[in-house]
């Protein structure tokens, strides 16, 4: 049974949303040349194949793999999927960069970024508390505006700090 988690997700960016609109609409008016009543339909369905084509052909395999595994909680086996996008964006940087155009992607960070931040999240539910907080650091480093790298290490720093008042 796959329960919520709280991993990263994308968060959408406005500039995307208003990409995919322009791209609708030079669909819708493209389609409009060669049928009046029908033309917003088959932009529709030339919208969505390109959607999908592209998942296909940018996306690896493994990122789909990876979310599916932390969403049921698995996350000692998401963690080598999770690798795998990280190393896959890590090589092809370009889709990463031009995503919105490729993927037709509306999120704000980065696929590889975002991977990142479900890795570190992913040792520490495993209780790798320093692999994590090495994770978060180098998140920061390379994304110093990360939110969820930065409220997590504060979360955890706040936890350690307080580790010597708990009572268990």
């Amino acid at each position: 049974m796959e329960t919520k988690v709280p991993f990263v997700r994308n968060e959408g960016a406005t500039q995307a949303f208003i990409i995919k609109i322009v791209i609708y609409g030079l669909l819708c008016f493209l389609f409009y040349q060669f049928d009046h009543k029908f033309f917003f339909i088959y932009a529709f369905m030339a919208y969505l194949f390109i959607f999908l084509a592209s998942k296909i052909l940018f996306i690896a395999g493994s990122l789909y793999t990876g979310i599916k595994f932390i969403k049921q909680q698995r996350f000692k086996d998401a963690i080598p999927f999770i690798e795998k996008d990280i190393e896959y964006f890590t090589k092809k940087a370009w889709i990463d960069r031009f995503r919105f155009f490729l993927l037709l992607s509306s999120s704000g960070k980065s696929i590889r970024e975002i991977s990142l931040c479900n890795l570190a999240y992913c040792h520490l539910q495993n209780g790798n508390l320093k692999e994590s907080v090495d994770i978060y650091k180098n998140v920061l480093e390379q994304y110093p505006e990360n939110i969820t790298a930065k409220a997590q290490l504060n979360t955890i720093n706040v936890i350690i700090s307080s580790a010597g008042t708990l009572k268990m």
